[in-house]
């Protein structure tokens, strides 16, 4: 998995998830990371996801991507 360092921190990067399947915090739906859509607002970059259940395709923030877990 690529990172981009600086000399703090590491920072994830928004190609890494694509493919991934997640779900909505600890709980919630599944969804598939498809891809990158446009950048969003305060460094935030928005994802293109599918949910798992409905086959629906919507935006979703990277940095809320980044608090949901991995789906089982």
């Amino acid at each position: 998995m690529q990172t981009v360092t600086h000399s703090e921190f590491v920072q994830p990067v928004p190609t890494n998830y694509i493919g991934a399947i997640k779900t909505f915090g600890e709980f919630g739906e599944s969804y598939e990371v498809l891809g990158i859509s446009r950048p969003g607002v305060d460094g935030d970059t928005l994802m293109r996801i599918r949910l798992v259940k409905t086959g629906e395709e919507a935006e979703y923030s990277f940095l809320h991507m980044l608090d949901d877990s991995e789906a089982a």
